[in-house]
């Protein structure tokens, strides 16, 4: 079925007050479902909070991604209806769906497009800090002028990203160097890969 006519059985759906799942298929049942996996239902939980809360779990970094296999093919969840079904794309993106389906209808769920490849492709997250204007961070131990702590650390822009193991880590230093959020800097998620010759 073509996305745009699930978008239309959606609207009749929702118009007719009904779910696009039977109740047994439906995200609401998934959540509560032992014999999925935990990070299937962590997604889903998340991602059926209301939006202010997804938006704010996804400006902190912490927004889990999911996949799937979908028909033999490899998909991401980039979207996770009140309806009761789920959105897929064939494209490792945060947002634009070509099917909507039941979470039922996927095997082989991950946290990566292609569990089986090697570390090296897949990458690792990292942590860095970013200034208001977007540029890279980086907090600074005895800076020389501008506003310094009086542990003598501060923050500044960087020409290149310090990388952090965890977002904890990242939003500790910055916390240090920057107690009140003056400098308005921000943690950012990140993907470490290595190229192979």
């Amino acid at each position: 079925m073509p996305a745009g006519q699930a978008d239309v059985d959606a609207i009749v759906a929702a118009v007719e007050g009904r779910p696009m799942q039977p109740a047994d298929r439906d995200n609401r049942h998934a959540l509560y479902d032992l014999d999925l996996p935990a990070h299937v239902r962590a997604f889903l939980a998340i991602n059926l909070m209301n939006g202010v809360c997804t938006s704010a779990v996804e400006d902190a970094g912490y927004m889990p991604r999911l996949y799937g296999t979908w028909n033999g093919e490899r998909v991401r969840v980039v979207m996770v209806s009140t309806m009761g079904d789920i959105g897929i794309s064939r494209d490792d993106v945060q947002r634009g769906y070509f099917e909507r389906c039941s979470i039922y209808d996927l095997t082989d769920y991950a946290e990566e497009m292609n569990p089986d490849a090697p570390a090296g492709d897949r990458g690792h997250r990292v942590w860095t800090l970013m200034t208001s204007d977007g540029r890279w961070a980086q907090v600074h131990e005895e800076g020389k002028g501008g506003f310094v702590n009086r542990d003598g650390t501060r923050v500044h822009g960087s020409s290149y990203p310090v990388l952090y193991h965890s977002h904890g880590a990242a939003a500790g230093a910055l916390h240090k160097a920057d107690p009140y959020g003056l400098r308005r800097a921000r943690v950012a998620p990140g993907i470490l890969t290595i190229e192979r010759d």
